[in-house]
């Protein structure tokens, strides 16, 4: 019973602020509050003049079934509607059954409109799009992730709270070999003693800068971003291939390691120190699908 008195308090609240509302935010919260996109009806809205916002009015219907009604600026009765100008004109002359007129435009209207948001939201489109997060990475691996300005674009996308900075590095590596073997190893370029040998790797140094030491929810930055580059930037610079380097500089930290519980050894600083920038290394290593 209370989970249905929310429910009713958000459609009153949605139906009084419709007009600032996007199609596509609109119907993400419907379907959050228990409407599927059977559930979810389009129409237009008869007008002959252009209006401010693209939803007109939401109507929610408990009987027969459950439905959420969205009537559109958009459509076969919209200003910018292909329908020709005779029909709106037997309509003002009051020739044919206006109602029965709507609800047969109508029928059209919801597939045309349905159509137009699975375009919109591709991610919601399985028909095309299966999978949406593979689709979205094959974009990106159009993308030339090894140049630094768009390397820098990318990762603004899910650091957009942090100044930035990429640059070209390289880095030594150790990479293992097979061991050296008398009689069977030949001796050249190629050839190593032990079982690992070190080469220079071209990358990226990737900085970070954070004005204080912690997000707006309390965390510490290097908690978060080493989640956000587990979460969304490793995978994708997997799969392309690249010795990354981050680091994080926290311009203005202002509390101390302690024996605390809310005390982050390794991320907080020591008192005592004479520079009042905190640098902290949060990966370096080679990324590989």
């Amino acid at each position: 019973m209370e989970r249905a008195d929310k429910t009713i308090a958000v459609e009153n609240r949605i139906r009084k602020n419709v007009g600032r509302f996007d199609l596509v935010s609109l119907i993400r919260l419907l379907r959050h509050i228990g409407y599927d996109n059977r559930q979810i009806r389009f129409k237009s809205y008869n007008s002959q003049l252009s209006q401010k916002s693209l939803i007109q009015s939401v109507r929610f219907r408990k009987w027969p079934e459950k439905i959420a009604e969205l009537t559109l600026n958009m459509g076969l009765l919209s200003p910018q509607a292909p329908l020709p100008s005779y029909f709106q004109k037997i309509i003002d002359k009051g020739m044919i059954d206006v109602n029965a007129f709507y609800q047969f435009i109508n029928f059209f209207d919801h597939p045309l409109a349905a159509s137009f948001v699975t375009s919109v939201m591709p991610e919601e489109n399985t028909r095309l799009f299966p999978d949406w997060g593979s689709t979205k990475l094959s974009y990106i691996k159009m993308l030339d992730l090894k140049s630094v300005n768009t390397l820098h674009w990318f990762l603004s996308l899910y650091f957009p709270e942090l100044e930035l900075r990429v640059d070209k590095t390289r880095n030594p590596r150790q990479i293992e070999t097979n061991p050296f073997i008398l009689g069977r190893a030949v001796i050249g370029d190629t050839a190593t003693f032990g079982d690992r040998t070190t080469i220079v790797a071209q990358g990226v140094r990737i900085t970070l800068f954070a004005q204080e030491e912690r997000t707006g929810k309390d965390l510490p930055w290097p908690r978060e971003i080493r989640d956000r580059l587990e979460t969304h930037v490793f995978p994708v610079l997997a799969a392309v291939g690249m010795d990354v380097e981050v680091v994080l500089v926290i311009k203005d930290q202002q509390t101390w390691a302690r024996l605390e519980r809310n005390s982050y050894l390794g991320y907080d600083k020591v008192q005592g120190g004479s520079n009042p920038l905190r640098r902290i290394k949060i990966f370096n290593g080679h990324l590989i699908h």
